[in-house]
């Protein structure tokens, strides 16, 4: 198996996760975020807000997500594992299971995120519109703050040079298993306070997807990712405390809908 087969393989799943996504957008199996369900704030009605959706769409919504946005960065290290496991005489099914083992983690993510969907389809719609935008607000200057924080910038270096990846092999299924996991727990903190901006603009928007899969693809693997990183932190705030200051931008459509 070629190093281009394995890029093209992981292209094409993302693509399909994305074509998807964009039919179950236009379906309607979109988990609405705190913008859209907030009283007054733009469109939600009371009984669309009280019909959550069930745990396993909202999994599978979540994994089909994960694929869409997390394949293409995640790519250079598949194709580095594929390499060292060709060269170290590995089971074939070594590299699928380090992406299983990568997948397992956001999947374990996207449990309590379904909690978190719950408790916000039970409490926005009781919202003002000044209150949904000074939460939506401070869910903006957190993920901006958590961008600038140090435990990011650990998590970004590993994703962006994985040493560790290197120095800590684990042979085998069982061991590929293993090094996805830990591989996904550092993608999980260097990404966690931009997926958190989807349940202020609505999980499967699509626009919003595409931006924060952009950044992520960014920080990740161009080279001046680290850069990119505090630059969206500082727009985050910045954007935060715009909404909370000013919440007509939330009828304006600007953060969710």
């Amino acid at each position: 198996m070629s190093i281009a087969l394995i890029f093209a393989a992981l292209i094409a799943l993302s693509a399909a996760a994305w074509v998807l996504a964009a039919r179950q957008s236009e379906g309607g199996a979109m988990a609405p975020g705190i913008t859209a369900l907030s009283r007054g704030a733009g469109g939600m009605t009371m009984d669309m807000a009280g019909s959550a959706i069930a745990a396993p769409l909202f999994i599978g919504m979540w994994v089909t997500m994960m694929v869409a946005m997390m394949f293409p960065s995640v790519a250079p290290i598949v194709v580095m594992h594929w390499r060292i496991s060709s060269g170290r005489r590995q089971s074939p099914a070594a590299s699928p299971a380090f992406v299983g083992g990568y997948l397992l983690v956001w999947t374990a993510v996207g449990v309590g995120a379904y909690w978190a969907y719950r408790g916000i389809m039970s409490v926005a719609p009781s919202l003002s519109t000044r209150t949904a935008a000074a939460l939506a607000g401070a869910v903006f200057i957190g993920a901006g703050a958590y961008q600038l924080s140090r435990f990011k910038s650990i998590c970004l270096r590993h994703c962006r040079g994985p040493l560790d990846f290197l120095l800590r092999w684990r042979p085998g299924v069982a061991g590929a298993v293993r090094m996805g996991s830990v591989h996904g727990a550092y993608c999980v903190g260097c990404c966690w306070g931009l997926m958190v901006l989807l349940f202020v603009v609505g999980l499967m928007n699509l626009v919003w997807m595409g931006v924060v899969a952009a950044v992520i693809f960014v920080e990740k693997v161009a080279p001046f990712g680290q850069g990119m990183a505090r630059t969206v932190g500082f727009a985050l705030v910045a954007l935060g405390a715009a909404m909370a200051l000013f919440p007509p931008l939330l009828g304006w459509g600007l953060v969710g809908g």
